[in-house]
């Protein structure tokens, strides 16, 4: 049903799912008892494997129905266990916890694992970390109460001691499964390096200047030159469609500082970093916009809380002019002013770009909602045959010139020349 466009509206296409699922439950419950879970089970599986144009709108309401349910489930879990019962387990119980976290746990993960490519550092954190046994906690409670039901001595004790296990590990996992992975080197890394839709000179350039501070940086791009050329400048460079699902999972966007859009195309930039919000949410988003006047514009881009890249740019133009090698790298620091200037006086009327700014250690691209600050130093790209009149003109609005990009400690040498 839901393959056949415009017989579920978009916006009930949730609620409806939901209700399906239940109904296929109960259908399923009242013609075999104890088949539902298997029902569902089955229908999640087919759906996925059919394939909906709302897949993306399913996943992302299925992880908020799963982190709401499981809560909840612990909670009902909780209130049919009495502390009384878990306490008159005494050491035994903690004893079999013990064995099922040291000894069993890890066989079984051994035993999982044997034939794969995973390494043992990842096995011992598999072995660590999982499972932890919600699963087999919503089943042991049922046990727990069809035992009783037949009166089976020891009903109770089953449920307190799988509960008992489940406080464990899960308490165990979350405190110290950071460390785990930190120790044996499986801990994911995050809030690094740029993902830069383009590979033009401009967004080239901008690598450069990004990497050069020790950022790491993926371009992407669909013209096979561009990335070519990319790919000869030392720049790590992805030949592909960015709008295209798993293009940001194969550049890892969820650990990234932040993305950058740098096409031509502003609507291509806007909904480049509409697709980066989808699979992550990342401190610092920029889309290149044009004149404003028409198309995307910064409001658009501020509601996504990014900012317009450069304080708005013609791609087009720097472009032609980096390819030519026209322009120059050159460093100012703000100063000699009680105000400091905004990031549109420092375009001199398309002589200059400000590309970044140091914010403490670390090196950001210039945005319209960046506030300059006396004392900050900025890596601007300046047209050749204006040089002397985008010096002048910074200087006149505070900046103290630098007359190139030499090696420092900070940044290498990045003239373009």
């Amino acid at each position: 049903v839901l393959r056949v466009r415009g017989l579920v509206p978009h916006e009930l296409t949730n609620v409806f799912t939901l209700s399906m699922v239940l109904a296929l439950f109960q259908v399923s419950e009242a013609l075999l008892h104890e088949s539902g879970i298997a029902a569902v089970t089955i229908g999640g599986m087919t759906v996925r494997f059919l394939g909906t144009p709302v897949e993306r709108e399913l996943l992302e309401f299925k992880e908020q129905l799963t982190v709401m349910l499981i809560g909840l489930l612990f909670i009902l879990l909780a209130a049919d266990v009495r502390v009384a019962e878990m306490m008159a387990l005494g050491w035994p119980g903690l004893g079999v916890v013990a064995m099922l976290m040291f000894v069993v746990r890890p066989l079984n993960v051994l035993a999982s694992t044997i034939g794969t490519e995973l390494s043992w550092d990842r096995r011992a954190l598999i072995a660590w970390m999982a499972p932890r046994g919600i699963v087999a906690a919503a089943v042991a409670s049922l046990f727990a109460s069809e035992l009783a039901k037949q009166g089976v001595e020891g009903a109770s004790e089953l449920r307190a001691l799988v509960f008992l296990v489940i406080a464990v590990t899960v308490v165990t996992a979350g405190v110290t499964g950071g460390l785990v992975a930190q120790a044996l080197g499986q801990r994911r890394a995050s809030d690094r390096g740029w993902v830069v839709l383009g590979a033009h000179g401009l967004a080239r350039q901008l690598a450069e200047v990004l990497q050069a501070s020790g950022e790491e940086v993926v371009l992407i791009d669909t013209n096979p030159d561009s990335c070519q050329e990319a790919e000869d400048a030392g720049l790590n460079v992805l030949h592909a469609n960015a709008l295209k699902e798993g293009t940001l999972e194969r550049v890892e966007v969820d650990t990234r500082r932040g993305a950058i859009g740098l096409t031509r195309n502003e609507e291509v930039n806007y909904l480049f970093l509409q697709a980066v919000r989808h699979e992550a949410r990342l401190k610092h988003l920029y889309a290149a916009l044009g004149d404003h006047r028409s198309g995307v514009t910064a409001d658009m881009v501020h509601r996504m809380d990014a900012s317009s890249l450069f304080g708005g740019v013609d791609v087009e133009a720097w472009e032609a002019r980096v390819e030519g090698n026209r322009t120059r790298l050159l460093r100012a620091r703000v100063g000699g002013l009680d105000q400091a200037p905004a990031v549109v006086d420092l375009h001199v009327q398309g002589g200059a770009l400000p590309l970044a700014i140091w914010r403490g250690s670390v090196l950001l691209p210039v945005g319209d909602r960046t506030r300059l600050r006396r004392g900050d130093d900025v890596v601007l790209l300046v047209d050749r045959a204006r040089e002397d009149e985008v010096s002048r003109a910074l200087r006149g609005r505070g900046l103290q010139w630098r007359a190139s990009v030499e090696p420092t400690e900070e940044i290498p040498r990045l003239d373009t020349a």
